[in-house]
């Protein structure tokens, strides 16, 4: 089981508060999990079976990406035909995002923590989306778009 990936079990198990309309689900999607994409389609059919219908059911609830993220090497890292590329899966989560209304957030990508230390954890910026002067562009052009 994949807790970051797999929310199916709340459509049989629903996390029931004494004050309703309180819960927001969280998702984790990165496009390493999604290997052999064919498409749009193809990753809909993957995702809406253990996230998904949380937003596209019959009985929609709140749901927000907290966690995504791409390489910062290259454009094809946000924008690819190339199933081979993390572009290609990007594309479509931020297609699906923007189709359903879904909330997101983004670690931060400055390297340093909350206190100001450097990091301590992780690879450094390996997945961030924004430094790369080659990516830049295509990134925040996706961020504003996600943001209307």
């Amino acid at each position: 089981m994949n807790y970051a990936l797999d929310l199916s079990g709340v459509s049989s198990l629903p996390v029931q508060l004494n004050v309703a309309n309180q819960v927001v689900y969280s998702a984790h999607d990165y496009g390493f999990d999604y290997s052999g994409l064919t498409g749009y389609s193809d990753y809909v059919n993957r995702i809406t079976p253990n996230w998904g219908y949380l937003v596209s059911g019959s009985n929609p609830q709140p749901l927000w990406i907290g966690e995504f993220g791409t390489c910062n090497s290259a454009t094809t890292c946000v924008s690819s035909t190339n199933s081979g590329d993390n572009g290609y899966w990007f594309g479509f989560l931020t297609t699906y995002m923007q189709q359903y209304g879904v909330d997101w957030s983004y670690w931060a990508i400055n390297g340093t923590q909350s206190t100001g230390s450097g990091r301590t954890y992780g690879a450094a910026e390996g997945m961030a989306f924004w430094i790369h002067p080659g990516v830049g562009a295509p990134c925040q052009r996706s961020a504003r778009s996600l943001a209307r």
